[in-house]
């Protein structure tokens, strides 16, 4: 491996080391009172170093939360859907794949959490929009590979308005204890809110959720 090379791997272990230090910080610790001091020790760099990567420790955190949500995306298989399934229940049948897995709820649960904590910082809405838009692209590329005829804009707009009704199921602050507290509800009954939105917003038969025939 090349110099440059060797630099351009450094920089990138560090960029992601100081994001993760920063999801934990305030997952444990809340949005008050941050340290930056803290978040360097916990990192292993310099203060200096944690603003050359990024501007405060909630920037951090939230590039932190888009990767996981890239690296959970590629674990999750795309699921069987009739060839002649409406375009409405493709996208559904995609996000549903998404709730299924335990894993995705307890990030959807610590986006959650993110978000209350950073409530009242002034890049909140952006950072949110960030999140949105980059669990829209997911969703959006996985239904290209299902449906490469359908209209780019329905797939948008189909996957915005499922990715919103998913939030504002979980979007409820019994849901969402404070730093190092735990959910009021389990995952189970987090997964049937969720679900409960995409039949509503899709029009889709209650039996989305439901184990498929192995018969």
């Amino acid at each position: 491996m090349s110099l440059p090379d060797r630099r351009a791997q450094r920089r990138e272990s560090t960029h992601r080391a100081i994001a993760a230090a920063a999801l934990q910080l305030i997952v444990e610790q809340g949005a008050e009172g941050l340290s930056v001091a803290e978040l360097a020790r916990r990192a292993g760099v310099s203060r200096r170093t944690v603003f050359n990567h990024y501007s405060s420790i909630e920037e951090a955190a939230v590039a932190q939360t888009l990767w996981e949500l890239d690296e959970l995306s590629e674990t999750i298989p795309l699921p069987q859907i009739p060839d002649d399934a409406a375009l409405p229940v493709v996208v559904a049948r995609l996000v549903e794949a998404f709730v299924l897995s335990p894993a995705s709820l307890e990030l959807i649960l610590r986006l959650s959490a993110l978000s209350r904590e950073l409530r009242s910082h002034p890049a909140v809405a952006q950072w949110g929009q960030r999140t949105v838009e980059h669990a829209v692209g997911i969703l959006t590329e996985r239904t290209a590979h299902l449906r490469p005829g359908a209209d780019p804009l329905q797939v948008r707009i189909l996957c915005l308005s499922l990715v919103a009704a998913c939030a504002a199921a979980l979007d409820d602050p019994a849901l969402c204890a404070g730093p190092g507290g735990t959910p009021s509800e389990d995952i189970g009954q987090l997964r049937e809110r969720t679900l409960g939105a995409l039949r509503l917003l899709a029009g889709l038969p209650p039996d989305l959720g439901a184990p498929a025939d192995s018969g």
